[in-house]
């Protein structure tokens, strides 16, 4: 009877293992973006540093890295998975401190230039530092229907990515606002 039960124990062990395993390798189906908070990159040597480590990682494409943002993201191809534990040695073993880290499934979105994305332009006054650009990008990514969002910190200038028809400037703006000392507006064209 021990011995029996010994197999069944084995077997269902087993099991476990091999679901565990086929969940974790599918568990991103369709892709991802990941997007790090990076401290300590302060120039071009620093980003090629964290370039190198970052595409070490299985399956990285499309890497971009701000250095003044202290922002990278870059897509992971379907079906590869990259840890939490791993995104976090690569980036100490570069010599920087991952602060953040946010992931979006690739799947079934809007791309741009295919008729159902529009980009939205606002200015917004009081900006001051990568920090107020970091907040800057994390409520307007919030906001649903936001695809991707492009802050840039020297032309006062917020570029959202949005799904045609789906989002309202002035949410946007609202969202801007909400996050701190931030006067948002549309953007004149120039």
């Amino acid at each position: 009877m021990r011995q029996g039960l010994k197999s069944i124990t084995g077997v269902l062990t087993g099991l476990f293992m091999i679901t565990a395993a086929t969940l974790a390798s599918s568990s991103n189906p369709a892709g991802e973006r990941i997007t790090l908070r990076v401290d300590g990159l302060s120039c071009p040597f620093c980003a090629y540093g964290l370039e190198k480590n970052v595409k070490s990682l299985d399956g990285v494409s499309n890497l971009d890295i701000k250095v003044n943002d202290g922002i990278a993201t870059f897509d992971v191809k379907s079906g590869v998975m990259i840890t939490d534990d791993q995104l976090k040695k690569v980036v100490k073993d570069a010599g920087f401190t991952l602060r953040d880290i946010k992931r979006e499934s690739l799947a079934e979105k809007p791309k741009k230039g295919d008729g159902r994305m529009e980009v939205i332009n606002l200015d917004v006054q009081g900006m001051r530092c990568s920090g107020c650009v970091y907040g800057v990008e994390t409520a307007l990514k919030e906001v649903s229907g936001v695809h991707s969002v492009d802050v840039d910190l020297d032309e006062r200038r917020a570029n959202v990515s949005v799904e045609r028809g789906k989002v309202n400037p002035e949410k946007l703006i609202n969202a801007i606002e909400k996050a701190g000392r931030f006067k948002a507006s549309i953007a004149k064209e120039q």
